[in-house]
């Protein structure tokens, strides 16, 4: 469950328990905009992250009894409709959509089963994530010395010129 707040302080994204995702209008706060239902939270961690730009707000959903359904959903700010789903093969226990880095950090899993992804346009994002992804790894040594390979060429040697 939580809570985010665009930055022109109009609108409120309140991800619950319930298995909503409601859309509230600060300006008037009787009812929400919009009500997303059938949304899966196992975890009370799920929150949910509103995009850089501000167009996009993102919240995760567990997976059903039967393990299937996990995924992150994005929906559109301005139309409040769904607009792309990822699928993934265990529930969504947490989601942060990074401002500066624009890179989406995903948590997930079960009762005894974690892990971490993360989500990058190379086009679009910054650091983080890209900075690993750029390098190439480093070629390690068979024997585990890391020393460096030195090649004695016989006539190089002062004893034998």
């Amino acid at each position: 469950t939580g809570l985010c707040f665009s930055e022109d302080g109009h609108m409120l994204f309140s991800r619950s328990g319930d298995e909503t995702l409601k859309v509230w209008d600060l300006r008037n706060f009787k009812k929400p905009l919009k009500v997303f239902e059938d949304l899966p939270c196992n975890y009370s961690t799920t929150g949910c992250a509103l995009s850089p730009d501000q167009q996009l707000v993102l919240t995760g959903v567990s997976c059903n009894q039967s393990g299937e359904g996990g995924g992150l959903l994005f929906f559109d700010t301005s139309s409040l409709d769904l607009v792309r789903t990822i699928p993934f093969a265990r529930s969504v226990t947490a989601v942060q959509w990074h401002p500066k880095l624009n890179q989406i950090f995903v948590g997930m899993g079960e009762k005894t089963y974690g892990e971490t992804h993360i989500l990058y346009d190379p086009a679009l994002s910054t650091r983080g994530a890209m900075v690993c992804a750029g390098k190439t790894a480093q070629a390690r040594d068979p024997l585990g010395l890391n020393a460096k390979a030195v090649i004695y060429a016989p006539n190089a040697l002062p004893m034998f010129q």
